[in-house]
């Protein structure tokens, strides 16, 4: 059996005794889904876990995703943040901070929110500035103007005025809060090392990252759509069939970014906005025309909307390929599988919110050859992300655990985070004494000495009788 208190003692003789199951657990394509062999089955999971980390490193990401998925909930898997579920939570002293990755835009998202809300530029309740040189006047005008009318505020690019930032606007956020309490005001901001404490403090943080893995890109690309979209337009059924093809384009070519330079000769920010502006054009191109303009749709997505953005020639070849799979005539024929491994195509006329269903059970965590690309870099990729991601829990503990000998006692380890506490406080003012400042003071000056000899032993009561 396994020991609880040594639970790898017998590891290693096992592992002689018992070759070739080891090997072939360890040869497994999904090992962590599958148990460990013996008695070594009834490991804690997060032993498991380790025993996983030792043999197979490239799937420890996959393996701490389950785990955290069993032990803290599938919400911390599939976060899906948005500003409209964020609105609610903020305030007039609570501005929403957009930290910027590469092809984020927050801009179209504050006006769509903004429209629902009845704020536009022509009624003068939505000011949106972008910040540089010149511009603290226009700023500081259109706060000022926000919080006497109840209007809202977009300062873009934060980080190209960090101080009048840590100045005015800092001072803005943290005054009284305005009498019309409609008043909102939205930050943008790539992240830098210089922006105020203060601002990041008051604000609610908003940022998207490309998540991890087809399914999930595929989740999040599917998001912007409803039943109701598709129904304002002439041919509900083929928009479908386009639109869901486009979605799951989008999120193979996203998906391909995190493989660096095989997936694509240069990093570009495709992004949530272009699919929605191809899907756009799908709806007025099937609004006026009965037949589906096929090679059109393929120019326009592939040479404009997402080509705008490639610059390498191969990398265009590329695209034009996927667009050649996922955007043709075939797509509106039943039984073929054009999307997704395995997957027919589905009835155009099912509802939207069960073709999504169906597309999420189906679409792999993981696939590399759906994307084209060879099992051995999908193998290269996690062993590095599962190396970063130890590395990073190791200097979070060697930060926050201070050195001590092996055996210390409770009492040892608690002193030596005193000391700690202790080298980080400020060096003391010391006072000239003063008869005026003596007859104030002295009962204060007292308490201090007495409270710094309890917590500091007696090391700081010196700061402190100068100055009784």
């Amino acid at each position: 059996g396994v020991e609880m208190d040594r639970p790898f003692a017998q590891l290693p003789i096992d592992l002689q005794d018992s070759p070739k199951r080891w090997r072939e657990w360890a040869e497994l394509e999904a090992p962590e889904a599958a148990p460990l062999p013996g008695d070594w089955a009834k490991l804690p999971e997060l032993y498991r876990v380790l025993v996983l980390k030792a043999f197979r490193p490239d799937r420890l990401v996959y393996a701490m995703t389950g785990f955290v998925g069993a032990h803290l909930g599938e919400r911390y898997l599939n976060v899906s943040s948005s500003l409209a579920s964020l609105l609610p939570r903020s305030a007039p002293g609570t501005p929403i901070l957009f930290v910027l990755s590469p092809g984020a835009d927050p801009v179209r998202e504050v006006e769509e929110l903004a429209e629902k809300n009845g704020v536009y530029v022509e009624n003068g309740r939505l000011h949106m500035v972008s910040l540089g040189q010149s511009q603290e006047a226009v700023a500081e005008a259109a706060i000022v103007a926000a919080r006497k009318a109840g209007g809202w505020v977009l300062l873009q690019n934060l980080h190209m005025m960090l101080d009048w930032s840590a100045a005015f606007l800092t001072r803005s956020i943290e005054q009284l809060p305005p009498q019309d309490q409609r008043y909102r005001l939205f930050l943008s901001s790539e992240p830098h090392p210089g922006l105020p404490i203060g601002v990041l403090q008051s604000c609610l943080k908003l940022s998207s990252e490309v998540p991890h893995g087809l399914n999930a890109n595929l989740r999040r690309a599917l998001q912007p759509f409803s039943e109701d979209y598709f129904q304002e337009c002439a041919r509900p059924q083929k928009l479908k069939a386009v639109v869901l093809s486009l979605c799951t384009f989008h999120s193979v070519i996203v998906e391909r970014i995190k493989y660096g330079r095989l997936g694509w000769n240069q990093r570009y920010p495709f992004r949530a906005a272009d699919l929605v502006a191809c899907a756009n054009v799908a709806f007025n191109t099937l609004d006026a025309e009965h037949k589906v303009p096929w090679g059109d749709l393929r120019y326009i997505f592939g040479d404009i909307m997402y080509g705008g953005h490639i610059t390498d020639p191969y990398d265009r070849i590329l695209c034009s390929a996927y667009l050649d799979q996922y955007i043709c005539d075939e797509l509106l024929l039943a039984g073929q599988s054009l999307l997704l491994p395995g997957l027919a195509t589905p009835q155009w006329t099912t509802p939207w919110e069960e073709l999504v269903d169906l597309m999420l059970a189906n679409a792999p965590k993981e696939c590399p050859a759906h994307l084209g690309i060879h099992q051995n870099v999908e193998l290269d990729l996690m062993r590095t992300q599962a190396h970063q991601l130890f590395q990073a829990i190791s200097n979070l503990h060697a930060a926050s655990t201070p050195s001590l000998p092996a055996g210390a006692s409770v009492q040892e380890r608690a002193g030596a985070v005193v000391d700690e506490m202790l080298e980080r406080l400020p060096t003391p003012i010391i006072l000239a004494p003063s008869s005026t400042f003596d007859h104030f003071a002295a009962p204060e000056n007292q308490m201090l000495s007495a409270s710094a000899s309890a917590v500091g032993g007696g090391r700081l009561a010196h700061t402190t009788s100068d100055l009784s």
